[in-house]
């Protein structure tokens, strides 16, 4: 978590990230260069503390099936780059959006009791996809294109409550014309999250029913900027969407939402106590 964190903390935190040029400097006159090498040498080793033992155990034949195991290091489909590359490949899909799901379900949450109704639904679809009762089974990534309110839900939570608000810019590779504007080639653009998201009826209210009837619901980059665009785009957003979808079907079928006293809970954690 320390390695999510740092990372989250150090996005748009450089000033080579809203000035490109400035990398080209010599490196004299770079002095932030020192602190973000620092910290690519600690984030590297705490990913070869776990590799490293990982690969010994796949080259020994005692690991237990992983992706590293069955993919990344098998003889029939192994990764052509080299180590660390293979590092980052296994480390990123542990790290990637552990941090940035979990605000997202805390958020889910926070929904839930802001429109308990919208819950109810939800819950209707999964029910009606998977069962309910003793003939219940819990939701699959198979359910994905059937559960197209659950899929809604996770668009709507990055809508109404974004994790980024302003995300480290893009440049043009070209001129561009838009809406009788003219933009040189080497502008920088900003996508503004949190105004963006905010250009829909009623942005305040909680309403993964906006999302339906388009039939993009499964694909949560469609009219959403929450993991960029373009060439750019967050290359993990299929297993963010993936793991919002599984957490949210399940959450919302197994679980109840509402909301509780803090004195009364107070109470009933120190009756607990006693």
């Amino acid at each position: 978590m320390d390695c999510v964190k740092v990372f989250n903390q150090s996005i748009g935190a450089s000033i080579v990230d809203w000035f490109p040029a400035l990398a080209d400097l010599p490196r004299w006159l770079q002095p932030w260069r020192a602190h973000w090498e620092r910290l690519d040498r600690w984030n590297y080793n705490v990913y070869r503390s776990w590799w490293v033992p990982a690969r010994e155990k796949v080259m020994n034949g005692t690991a237990p099936p992983s992706f590293v195991r069955d993919t990344l290091l098998h003889s029939d489909t192994r990764f052509t780059g080299d180590d660390d590359d293979a590092m980052y490949v296994a480390m990123q899909l542990i790290e990637a959006g552990s941090g940035t799901t979990t605000e997202s379900l805390n958020i889910m949450v926070m929904a839930a009791l802001e429109r308990p109704e919208a819950f109810v639904r939800a819950r209707q679809e999964v029910d009606r996809v998977c069962g309910a009762g003793s003939e219940a089974r819990l939701p699959v990534l198979g359910d994905m294109e059937s559960l197209g309110y659950i899929c809604a839900m996770a668009k709507e939570l990055l809508r109404w409550r974004p994790i980024f608000a302003v995300f480290p810019d893009h440049v043009s590779l070209k001129d561009i014309e838009f809406e009788g504007y003219r933009f040189p080639a080497g502008t920088s653009f900003v996508i503004n999250q949190t105004v963006v998201g905010d250009e829909c009826e009623d942005p305040e209210r909680f309403m993964p029913e906006r999302w339906l009837g388009d039939g993009r619901e499964a694909d949560i980059t469609h009219g959403m900027w929450q993991f960029g665009g373009g060439r750019r785009v967050c290359v993990g957003y299929r297993l963010a969407q993936r793991s919002l979808f599984i957490n949210i079907a399940r959450l919302v079928q197994c679980f109840d939402f509402e909301a509780v006293s803090c004195f009364f809970l107070f109470i009933e954690v120190l009756l607990k106590t006693r």
